[in-house]
């Protein structure tokens, strides 16, 4: 009970209001069976990969890393009318993009697998993660588009003076 109410309250954070339909789908995804989450992980991923979602960050959570990320999506949310080009907008994207290297520095066919189960709100509910809506989902996923794009085109321009 203690854990689904430290979700809520970070829903809210990240929200900036009270969700009552992600509410809701917390609720159910905190009634579900953990078997059954546990048995489609297994399904879905390798034993290796299996390993690597214990540390992707945790509604439910207190340490530090979760509510960074929390914080991210939240302000990423809370700038979305600013476009994906903002400037604010990037450098949230920037420390994301730090975050998963931290984390998950040489594992981006893991990564490449998660974005597109999250990018599926029915495989994303089976597997036990928070409700992100898609119009929050589509934008991180231009913003991560032109952060990248910019990166390496700042390299190659590196490169070129060298």
């Amino acid at each position: 009970m203690e854990s689904a109410l430290r979700a809520v309250l970070h829903s809210i954070a990240m929200e900036g209001e009270t969700s009552w339909d992600v509410i809701q789908k917390l609720i159910h995804l905190s009634g579900r069976d953990p078997s059954l989450k546990h048995s489609l992980r297994q399904q879905m991923f390798e034993k290796r990969e299996v390993e690597l979602l214990s540390l992707l960050p945790n509604m439910n959570s207190t340490d530090p890393d979760s509510l960074e990320w929390i914080a991210l999506l939240g302000q990423l949310k809370r700038r979305m009318q600013d476009g994906p080009y903002s400037p604010d907008v990037q450098r949230i994207v920037r420390r994301m993009d730090e975050k998963r290297l931290e984390v998950f520095e040489d594992e981006d066919p893991f990564i490449d697998k998660l974005w597109e189960i999250r990018k599926s709100p029915a495989q994303s509910e089976q597997m036990g993660l928070y409700p992100i809506e898609d119009a929050l989902l589509h934008f991180m996923e231009q913003a991560f588009e032109i952060y990248v794009l910019r990166k390496d085109k700042e390299q190659v321009e590196v490169g070129e003076t060298s």
